[in-house]
């Protein structure tokens, strides 16, 4: 496959990376979620298996696991900050709104 690409401003344009949304050897977000399904639910060597079997895509064990657990560290970071939000609440003194941790 050829992909026409230009330099603008000294930086490299990949007008078809853009436009999809995946970078060079990187990995759409639609796969990256069927990867982080199969890989909360099964093991990661066999994710492989399922992947092949669903979408006819082979992936190595290792790839399975570092997606799987870069989404789970997102979502341990979205949890933290609800988990502050709610622990925190806000009076208003003379004026002055100011943080009341429970």
């Amino acid at each position: 496959m050829e992909e026409r690409c230009s330099l603008q401003a000294g930086k490299l344009i990949r007008p078809l990376s853009f436009s999809s949304k995946v970078r060079c050897k990187g990995y759409s977000l639609p796969l990256e979620r069927a990867i982080t399904d199969f890989g909360a639910d099964i093991a990661f060597g066999k994710v492989g298996e399922k992947m092949k079997e669903h979408y006819g895509i082979e992936g190595s064990s290792s790839m399975v696991r570092l997606i799987t657990q870069k989404h789970a560290s997102k979502i341990a970071k979205l949890k933290k900050k609800r988990l502050v939000k709610k622990q925190s609440l806000l009076v208003k003194q003379m004026g002055v709104w100011y943080p009341l941790w429970r």
